[in-house]
């Protein structure tokens, strides 16, 4: 829900639908429209709508240097923090889609949600809230002690083979953040641009899975035309404007996080 302090009548409120259809070019659009307006606060961290750009094509650059395709699964597993919303703008600029992996997970649930994702990465971070995500995957692929970043060959997770920890922490096999960064200055602007050009509407960019609560959890396709058509009529319910701040309360591996608040606040330009 967003708060909002009282504003003069002549509010900037954005009153057209933004022409962008998918993920990626939606970025760019705000980036281009508002490049110095805030787009992401975190702690003392805060990040202008271009800067969010520069560091989504940045990864965006390592993520094709490591092979990943269009239609390729990445696994996201990370707390809300902005490498959350830069990695999955990330993925889906590039046509990749996002595995969002519930940070509540135990290792057998890890697992399960790797395997059944078919993800060929994953990105996390080591630990959260006493769940030791690197540990769980050492234990799930202890072939990981004894490959290359980038490299692994897992008997019990075969699609999987690139595993990047944002806070970097020194782990065997893991990539840590400048160094998969780094891999993405050999792929140039229009690689990058290339691949942006072939996603369409229609294309998944987000498997979501259900709790799991009676049954197995089931893994819920969304595609980029739905997620920012119901993210802008979302944010015109709630009458949202560039002006407006929204906290990011719920988890953004759920739903009510990425394929609902958040869409309805970027498409405003908030």
């Amino acid at each position: 829900r967003s708060g909002r302090s009282a504003r003069p009548a002549t509010s900037d409120r954005m009153s057209v639908r933004p022409t962008s259809r998918t993920l990626g070019d939606l970025l760019d659009e705000m980036a281009a429209a508002r490049p110095h307006a805030q787009a992401l606060a975190f702690r003392h961290e805060q990040l202008s709508y271009a800067a969010l750009r520069a560091r989504v094509d940045e990864l965006a650059g390592a993520l094709l240097a490591v092979g990943v395709a269009r239609g390729d699964r990445v696994a996201v597993l990370l707390p809300n923090r902005p490498e959350w919303v830069v990695a999955a703008l990330a993925i889906a600029k590039i046509g990749g889609i996002v595995s969002a992996i519930s940070t509540f997970s135990t290792p057998r649930e890890l697992e399960w949600t790797l395997e059944h994702s078919g993800a060929v990465a994953l990105i996390t971070i080591s630990a959260f809230r006493g769940r030791a995500y690197l540990d769980a995957l050492h234990d799930l692929c202890p072939e990981l002690a004894g490959s290359a970043p980038g490299a692994l060959r897992s008997e019990r997770l075969p699609s999987l083979r690139t595993v990047v920890s944002v806070d970097g922490r020194r782990v065997d096999g893991v990539f840590r953040p400048e160094e998969f960064l780094a891999l993405g200055a050999g792929v140039g602007t229009t690689a990058l641009r290339v691949r942006q050009r072939s996603v369409s509407p229609s294309d998944v960019c987000y498997i979501l899975y259900t709790s799991g609560s009676t049954a197995m959890p089931k893994g819920v396709t969304l595609a980029h035309g739905g997620v920012i058509e119901n993210g802008f009529n979302i944010g015109e319910r709630q009458h949202l404007t560039p002006a407006d701040r929204l906290w990011l309360a719920v988890p953004l591996f759920w739903s009510f996080g990425s394929a609902n608040a958040l869409p309805a606040i970027m498409t405003h330009g908030g």
